[in-house]
């Protein structure tokens, strides 16, 4: 779509018909404010009391280009975090087991190594490992964040505050700064002392100015 532009010029021309390509004929522009009588009498445009005008109508039209959207690909966020959940879950492939307050967790060495710092001792660990110092459901969520890189929904402030103490024992820094931003968030009279503690044992300043 667009619009018809038309412009409009006057000229006095000494030629006796009109074209687009005059011959040589004289033709000159005319102002807008005309020209004097006297002057056109003298001029060599008036011709036995004639004088002849060139009218040149130019029409262009106006081109509006539509914008069109282009072809776009749309991609999906990762879902890898999905994929190792539920690897997890189903225990396929697993290598190594904890057993932890009378419960096994099926796990994978590879896995656990990529996501702790003392590797070496996961991976030299035998097929079935005993954990004494830990709540079953804590050691499930710290395993939880070790295939998804995120807490488990509906993960309280007390659950913080076990994985803060994993967390500093297998050199997860990422989940250790997770727990102290969560414990910061959620300070109260009744926790402010067993905070203040954590804080001091694994090294958390953040916490201990919270």
């Amino acid at each position: 779509m667009g619009s018809i532009l038309t412009s409009l010029d006057l000229s006095f021309t000494t030629a006796s018909y009109s074209s687009c390509n005059d011959g040589g004929s004289n033709v000159v522009g005319m102002s807008s404010s005309g020209l004097p009588a006297k002057d056109l009498e003298k001029s060599i445009y008036f011709k036995d009391d004639v004088f002849r005008v060139r009218c040149d109508v130019t029409v262009t039209k106006e081109i509006v280009a539509e914008l069109t959207t282009p072809w776009a690909v749309v991609v999906p966020p990762s879902d890898m975090h999905q994929h190792l959940a539920w690897l997890l879950s189903s225990s396929k492939g697993s290598e190594v087991a904890f057993e932890v307050g009378g419960e096994t967790f099926p796990a994978h060495r590879c896995i656990l190594s990529a996501s702790s710092e003392p590797s070496s001792s996961v991976e030299n660990a035998a097929a079935l490992v005993r954990i004494d110092d830990m709540e079953p459901k804590a050691f499930r969520a710290m395993l939880h964040f070790v295939y998804t890189d995120s807490l488990a929904e509906g993960s309280t402030a007390a659950m913080a505050q076990h994985l803060l103490v994993a967390a500093d024992r297998y050199g997860m820094k990422r989940l250790k700064l997770i727990c102290e931003e969560k414990l910061c968030n959620n300070l109260c009279r009744s926790t402010v002392a067993t905070t203040l503690a954590l804080a001091e044992q694994h090294g958390c300043p953040s916490l201990k100015k919270a």
